[in-house]
């Protein structure tokens, strides 16, 4: 909501309480001129000269001469409002000058310069020391406002002038050009500037910005710091992609926009970005990434999941202590670095290592820090083992070494072979 919706019931009052007389063109000068008052003769309304005298009336006054009045009101009606100017309409207008105050039912519609307001109840209350200063406007029923690309809809609003605030309540929403919020109460604070200075919203809140769309049980805007938060095991979607936690942080520093999720992160999105060329598509399902905390960096286009983290997808799934997620310029997952005791499951095939990275485009696992890879009975060791899920194939480079556990039928087939 801006300030602008100020001065349009501010608009509104003065012209309630301006005393000014109107100046009229010279056609209207002409028009109201033929209006002449009635007489007052005794031979129009004659004095009574008794309780059981009949009053006797005059001759009635014929219609014409009520022309004049007739056509004053009906352009009166069709009255349209000039650059400049506030026009006001309502079914009732009702000025309280001792209660100090100015109140507009049914129908309100109040237009001006920088926009217009739809209402079915308007209060304007003005200041104690100064009547003709209104400092609270109090609008109830269908409240709806309009400036530019910014729109307003409640059931019910208070705006403020003094504290230059805004309140929303039942509904509320304020929307400008694709980005919006929307609350069961929203408050707004505006700077001297007229500029957004903070803002909340409380109540099965949603909040728009371009395509992401979070929701939440709570939010808070802080302009000044350029800061966000939202609460109450928020969700935010992008791109078919959604992420879930206890509570999100929006901030920028020099330019650079970071988001901090915390506790129980869970991210959902399609496995296309794990996809790997020659894979049918039926593999390809939902990919899952949890953690106890998220940082996303736009500048440095990395999202590390801290504390008991674990990918899921119906390839395989990944556990450690920390993975960090590298993107594309396009936000698309490129590459996978996890950390400390990195656990990898694919079917059959369990690895263990220090450290391990995953390039999507290749359907690669690197695995370092003495990694192992356990298939059925057999281990596999070395310095480095890259392991590709599809084609299933490993190599093990430099000082590999393999343990194979064969069953006896097995074991004798083998020496057998050896020996011929």
């Amino acid at each position: 909501m801006s300030r602008g919706w100020s001065l349009i019931v501010c608009g509104a009052a003065l012209l309630v309480v301006s005393c000014s007389k109107p100046e009229r063109s010279a056609e209207e000068e002409a028009e109201w001129a033929d209006i002449e008052a009635i007489g007052d003769t005794a031979a129009a309304v004659p004095a009574a000269r008794g309780q059981e005298e009949e009053i006797v009336v005059g001759e009635a006054v014929p219609d014409e001469e009520f022309a004049p009045y007739v056509r004053a009101l009906e352009r009166m009606k069709s009255v349209r409002r000039g650059e400049g100017e506030t026009l006001l309409t309502s079914e009732t207008l009702a000025f309280d000058y001792e209660g100090g105050f100015v109140r507009m039912d049914r129908g309100v519609v109040v237009e001006d310069d920088q926009g217009a307001l739809e209402t079915e109840s308007l209060i304007g209350r003005f200041s104690v020391a100064d009547r003709f200063v209104v400092e609270r406007i109090e609008m109830k029923g269908g409240v709806a406002a309009a400036s530019g690309e910014r729109t307003a809809r409640a059931e019910e609003a208070i705006y403020d002038l003094v504290r230059s605030f805004a309140w929303l309540s039942g509904g509320a929403t304020l929307s400008e050009s694709t980005n919006s919020i929307s609350g069961d109460d929203v408050r707004i604070w505006f700077s001297e500037e007229n500029e957004l200075k903070r803002a909340t919203a409380e109540g099965a809140v949603s909040i728009r910005y371009g395509e992401v769309l979070a929701t939440g049980a709570s939010a808070f805007y802080d302009a000044a710091r350029d800061r966000a938060r939202l609460e109450g095991r928020g969700v935010i979607t992008f791109r078919g992609n959604r992420i879930a936690a206890e509570r999100f942080e929006f901030r920028t520093a020099e330019g650079n926009r970071e988001m901090i999720c915390e506790p129980n992160v869970v991210m959902e999105g399609s496995a296309d970005a794990f996809a790997v060329d020659g894979v049918p598509s039926s593999t390809n399902g939902l990919t899952e990434i949890r953690g106890n905390r998220l940082v996303y960096d736009e500048r440095a286009r990395t999202v590390e999941l801290i504390g008991a983290a674990r990918v899921r997808d119906p390839r395989a799934t990944m556990t450690c202590e920390e993975i960090r997620l590298n993107l594309k310029e396009d936000h698309e997952i490129d590459w996978i670095e996890a950390r400390d005791e990195v656990i990898i499951q694919s079917d059959d095939r369990r690895a263990l290592a220090e450290r391990a990275t995953y390039h999507a485009n290749e359907g690669l696992f690197t695995l370092e820090g003495e990694p192992k890879v356990k298939q059925g009975p057999h281990v596999m060791t070395g310095d480095r083992i890259k392991v590709w899920l599809e084609p299933r194939r490993m190599v093990c480079e430099p000082n590999a070494r393999v343990l194979l556990r064969l069953d006896a039928e097995t074991k004798a087939k083998f020496l057998k072979d050896l020996n011929e």
